[in-house]
């Protein structure tokens, strides 16, 4: 039911946005999009967050024909297989060997004790450029989080009222606060201010976020873990307080 009511909004988002900007920008070589999806046990569960990194990572450059449903399908599997949630031999043999990177560490740390993570991306899309993985430029990010046409929210906006997560978590280090801005349809420089630093760790921005549920912000777990002053469990305890909030 979540799925299919988010990916009305994405196609939405995906029509007016998005096809039309890479077709008319085919020298950005934009890459597949990333669509949100979750879990029967996302549905199910009471403890539901909601983990937003920055954007997909080797995804190759998108070509007209791929179908939305796929892209969100692929997002439900891999996050499905990652945490054990399913043990599908079809999803070892697409997916091969679990992820044990800093980044899938981190969705660990809150998929137990009755805590389910949905995984987004504050960026849908991210270049892909002579077989490597490029971030957005900031005008790029700017076009596709824009308000949905007709509407006053952006996609990620209408995710987060769909998904109704308890609490919703940025782990895309500070120097992605336009992009945040422009997804959470904020004021551009609502940010600039308070921005997560090895002192803080963790912030924050509930009141600034608007989104209706505590909202914080930190680093990218990689980071986290080469940063001697940072600790992934204190910034996890402090997200996992959000939930008495």
């Amino acid at each position: 039911m979540i799925n299919r009511a988010l990916n009305e909004y994405q196609r939405i988002w995906f029509e007016n946005i998005f096809e039309p900007y890479v077709t008319n920008n085919p020298s950005k070589s934009i890459s597949y999009p990333f669509f949100l999806g979750v879990s029967d046990r996302y549905e199910q569960e009471n403890k539901r967050i909601m983990i937003v990194g920055q954007e997909t990572y080797g995804w190759t450059e998108f070509k007209e024909g791929w179908p939305v449903e796929e892209c969100q399908k692929w997002a439900i599997d891999f996050i499905d297989y990652q945490l054990h949630y399913s043990n599908d031999y079809k999803l070892k043999e697409e997916f091969g060997r679990r992820k044990s990177s800093p980044f899938w560490n981190f969705f660990k740390m809150f998929s137990s004790d009755d805590f389910v993570p949905c995984w987004n991306n504050v960026d849908k899309a991210q270049r892909f450029i002579n077989g490597n993985t490029k971030s957005l430029t900031e005008d790029i990010e700017l076009e596709l989080n824009k308000p949905l046409p007709g509407l006053n929210k952006t996609l990620f906006q209408y995710e987060i009222e769909i998904a109704k997560p308890k609490v919703v978590v940025f782990i895309t280090g500070p120097h992605y606060y336009a992009t945040m801005e422009a997804a959470m349809n904020l004021e551009m420089g609502s940010l600039t201010d308070v921005k997560p630093s090895p002192a803080s760790g963790c912030v924050n921005i509930t009141n600034i976020a608007n989104l209706g549920v505590p909202t914080y912000w930190t680093y990218h777990p990689a980071y986290i873990n080469k940063n001697s002053n940072l600790s992934r469990i204190d910034i996890a305890n402090t997200i996992k307080k959000g939930f008495s909030e």
